[in-house]
């Protein structure tokens, strides 16, 4: 399974959405050389959003704004998403073999098994005659998704579908009978896949008063009445089959949140309990019915990162602090808190670096007189071999520095068998301060520690003395229970993703250049 982005590699080539170009970018690769050897244009009203490489195919992700359609004096536009595939086996002379399209603007998608997995969100068309119902397209013509696989979920008050579409790329041909799509009148905000399965979630609020699903604008920012709609729906044999609904109380952070295992569905959220934050873990079975749940922990704060591994999760949480909960899930009828720990600041990614280990990448922060504020980048690694007594065994904080890590889990690079991890960064002109080192104290930002400098060059010519860029690619290894830095390589120009290919790291910039640096 794959998730699309805006850069792929196929250990030849660099495949990168241009954002200056409005098109895909294809660059040879080797050692540390690049060449542009071809360009993938779409139409002048599509926008690329992003791409995957599988099987010597290119297939692309954009969105198109549509025809304006007039009805009785009104324009009105209707987006579509529009996926083309394009035969790659000769990256130099790329060749389009077809096209598919589905109304609606874009959640997510994924690739499983050489399937497109792709999922839109199609605002309903009162005023447009016919346009009520989503359409696609394997040609040039889109036609109605016919009413037979259209559903309703009972509590649908967004005034949109959620169309889903399961589209074999495997074949010369895009063709319709390659294709299965389904339509639930109903929006959705993300998706989880487990390979097997699609869990698409949905936001819905209880009007407390009625006893009625609402969708009401003005009160939006309540999450009293807020609850997370799933739609289980599986992806068995090429085939949509919805499977099961269910709902939970609160509202979930973003994918990370969810998790299949062993035929149980976890899903983490936070709520409100007389206006109060509260954060709750449930434990669907297959039907998604509740089989267990552990609700209104760290109340005050709400959830920022969730990870789960096997039976357990874990979940960080913040409003002044960052605790780490660590989530008991083998007792699918009562999950409990095994222990936590407390550090400043709060990651919004984490990732397993070893069995004892978790990295989480985030944000550093910094208390001033009108409260508590973000102020850069910070990565902490927790030693949970003590699912009791988990610890805080390394820190690394870069005040006024930011990286696409902070909020875009796609930006992290991490090397074959997780002997290194890269991100890249941009600061304004810092300087190093590198008497703080070691071990810290769960309360106590520390490692390598960068702060900003007073004034600014005068010219582009003149340097500080022990300055670092202001933009680069921060490579790490977090071996021995460490977080320690192997190389901080500079750049000219602030980066959006960093790949490599052999021993060289290929930084992409914001306005579609590659930089590349050796790894070693």
């Amino acid at each position: 399974m794959d998730e699309a982005d805006i850069v792929k590699t196929d250990g030849r080539c660099i495949y990168y959405v241009s954002r200056v170009e409005n098109q895909v970018i294809i660059a040879r690769a080797k050692d540390g050389k690049t060449k542009r050897i071809a360009a993938v244009s779409n139409h002048g009203n599509v926008s690329t959003i992003d791409l995957y490489i599988h099987d010597d195919q290119l297939i692309i992700i954009g969105r198109a704004d549509g025809d304006l359609l007039r009805t009785q004096g009104s324009q009105y536009s209707r987006g579509s998403t529009i996926m083309s595939v394009y035969d790659v086996s000769d990256p130099a002379d790329p060749q389009k073999t077809g096209q598919y399209i589905q109304t609606g603007n874009l959640l997510s998608s994924r690739l499983v098994d050489g399937r497109v997995c792709l999922v839109t969100n199609d605002p309903v068309y009162s005023a447009i005659p016919g346009g009520s119902v989503p359409q696609t397209s394997a040609g040039s013509e889109l036609t109605p998704v016919p009413l037979e696989d259209i559903r309703c979920f009972p509590d649908a008050m967004t005034p949109a579908y959620t169309v889903i579409s399961l589209i074999d790329t495997s074949g010369k041909k895009v063709t319709a009978d390659r294709i299965t799509t389904s339509a639930i009148l109903g929006g959705s905000e993300e998706i989880y896949c487990s390979g097997p399965s699609l869990y698409v979630t949905g936001d819905v609020e209880t009007d407390r008063k009625a006893g009625e699903m609402t969708l009401l604008p003005e009160r939006l920012s309540r999450t009293e009445s807020r609850q997370t709609r799933i739609l289980r729906i599986s992806l068995a044999k090429g085939k949509l089959k919805n499977r099961a609904t269910g709902i939970v109380p609160g509202r979930i952070n973003n994918s990370f949140s969810m998790d299949e295992y062993r035929g149980c569905f976890r899903i983490a959220t936070t709520s409100s309990q007389s206006g109060q934050d509260v954060n709750n873990l449930f434990i669907l079975d297959e039907k998604l019915k509740e089989t267990g749940s552990l609700q209104g922990f760290a109340p005050g704060e709400h959830i920022e990162a969730v990870r789960y591994l096997g039976n357990t999760a874990y979940v960080i949480t913040y409003e002044q602090t960052d605790p780490l909960f660590i989530v008991d899930l083998r007792d699918a009828k009562n999950p409990t808190i095994q222990g936590h720990v407390k550090i400043s600041g709060f990651s919004t990614l984490l990732m397993p670096t070893d069995k004892q280990h978790l990295l989480g990448f985030g944000f550093s922060t910094e208390t001033g007189d009108f409260g508590e504020y973000t102020n850069g980048l910070k990565l902490a690694l927790f030693n949970i071999s003590d699912l009791m007594n988990p610890t805080v065994a390394d820190t690394l904080v870069r005040t006024g520095v930011s990286s696409p890590i902070q909020y875009n889990h796609r930006a992290l690079l991490v090397g074959s068998n997780a002997d290194f991890y890269a991100i890249p960064y941009e600061a304004a002109f810092t300087t190093v301060r590198d008497d703080v080192s070691g071990p810290t104290d769960p309360d106590t930002d520390g490692g390598d520690v960068i702060i900003n400098d007073a004034e600014e060059p005068d010219s582009a010519d003149e340097e500080y003395t022990g300055s670092k860029s202001n933009s680069g690619i921060l490579m790490i290894s977090t071996r021995g229970g460490r977080i320690k830095v192997l190389r901080d390589i500079p750049t000219q120009k602030p980066l959006s993703r960093c790949i490599y290919i052999g021993d060289w790291f290929y930084g992409i910039t914001w306005d579609d250049d590659i930089e590349a640096f050796p790894i070693g």
